[in-house]
């Protein structure tokens, strides 16, 4: 996620447009990379559900964050669309 963030510059100017679409890539490529990554890292314990969970909640908590820095910046890209 933080990859995928920085990858994205929310500290560049771009067009709320520009960002819908840089946030729906990055969260398509971090979908289905989550998963894949998880289990290249750790084959499965035998707590199989707890490290599924720990996965799911990880994804989750980041998309969270990720969504309000994505938030924010589609939000000062509009303010300043609106001023001009």
């Amino acid at each position: 996620m933080l990859v995928g963030l920085l990858a994205m510059g929310p500290w560049a100017a771009r067009t709320p447009s520009a960002w819908s679409t840089r946030w729906l890539a990055a969260t398509v490529i971090r979908f289905v990379t989550t998963p894949f990554l998880a289990l290249l890292l750790y084959s499965l314990p035998p707590s199989a559900e707890g490290f599924l969970l720990a996965v799911a909640g990880t994804y989750l908590v980041g998309l969270a964050v990720e969504t309000a820095v994505i938030a924010k910046s589609v939000l000062a890209a509009v303010v300043a669309s609106e001023r001009r």
